[in-house]
């Protein structure tokens, strides 16, 4: 599948954080961790992939069979945010084409190459096979922020640090033929310096979209902050600040089920109300198609 000319489209196929969830109080939003999935440029094969969590095999559905040719960025090495990378069938296979692209020390940590890196929690004795021993031409890069050189046709990515806990963490902003959208699925603001805000704001700037951090509601302003997350206050701030038009809120709680996930969206709005009326906010459920 591609995107039309002048278009991205945005495949929401894991919107959840932490860890996934099931069963019928979670149907409407979604279960699968954080994974979004640009479709190819027209006559072109090769997609963007945010994250690779467990909805990232999901990802199969729109590749009608044949191998994925992909550069997957990943905001940081989290168990929600890798957990589905090995679980792709069209991913593991010897025609497979795809890089990796993790977030570098940008705090000044471990010093690791990319691969040792990712390598820490996805080999033995976490788990059977390292992340070099999947099928295919797999490469792994460590791109320090900035433009990131991936070989999507057509489109600027550029990732910068942001504030989370827990080791190097980044977002994301896309630019194809004029559209443009941010990723920040995990976001500590409220304990973010003057300076780390304006390093977010600088990803956020002026985008079309905005995909960020909705974990927490204000009543659990203490929790986000510990687990370093924000809530739809936050993000709301952050998007109104930065000037962008649209707001889609991701990263849900897994303690919230569809219920309280219309919580996050009226209190959200009601933020909104008040700080940016122009701002369009929307709740992101997996399986949704957001063009751009």
């Amino acid at each position: 599948m591609s995107s039309p000319a002048g278009a991205l489209r945005v495949h929401l196929l894991g919107v959840r954080g932490s860890t996934p969830v099931s069963g019928h109080r979670f149907a409407e939003v979604g279960g699968r961790t954080s994974c979004l999935a640009v479709a190819p440029s027209p006559g072109t094969r090769r997609w963007l992939v945010l994250d690779a969590g467990t909805g990232f095999p999901s990802l199969a559905a729109l590749l009608d069979g044949g191998p994925l040719e992909a550069d997957v960025v990943l905001s940081h090495l989290h168990w929600d945010h890798v957990q589905g990378l090995p679980f792709l069938a069209d991913a593991d296979r010897p025609d497979a084409r795809i890089d990796v692209w993790i977030p570098s020390d940008l705090d000044g940590g471990t010093g690791l190459d990319a691969i040792e890196r990712l390598a820490q929690g996805f080999g033995p004795p976490f788990f059977p096979i390292r992340p070099d021993e999947l099928r295919g031409r797999w490469r792994f890069h460590a791109p320090e922020a900035g433009p990131v050189p991936v070989a999507v046709e057509a489109t600027r990515v550029v990732v910068g640090p942001v504030l989370h806990k827990g080791g190097p963490t980044v977002g994301v902003r896309v630019e194809r033929a004029g559209r443009t959208f941010a990723y920040l699925p995990d976001h500590c603001i409220g304990r973010a310096t003057a300076a780390q805000l304006d390093q977010a704001k600088t990803l956020c700037r002026d985008v079309d979209v905005l995909f960020h951090d909705a974990q927490h509601l204000e009543a659990e302003r203490a929790m986000a902050d510990d687990f370093g997350h924000c809530t739809v206050g936050d993000a709301v701030d952050l998007a109104a600040s930065a000037g962008a038009h649209r707001l889609v809120l991701v990263h849900h709680a897994p303690g919230h089920d569809d219920r309280a996930v219309d919580t996050v969206l009226a209190e959200a709005g009601r933020h909104a109300r008040r700080r940016a009326p122009d701002l369009r906010v929307q709740v992101g459920r997996e399986g949704e198609v957001v063009p751009i």
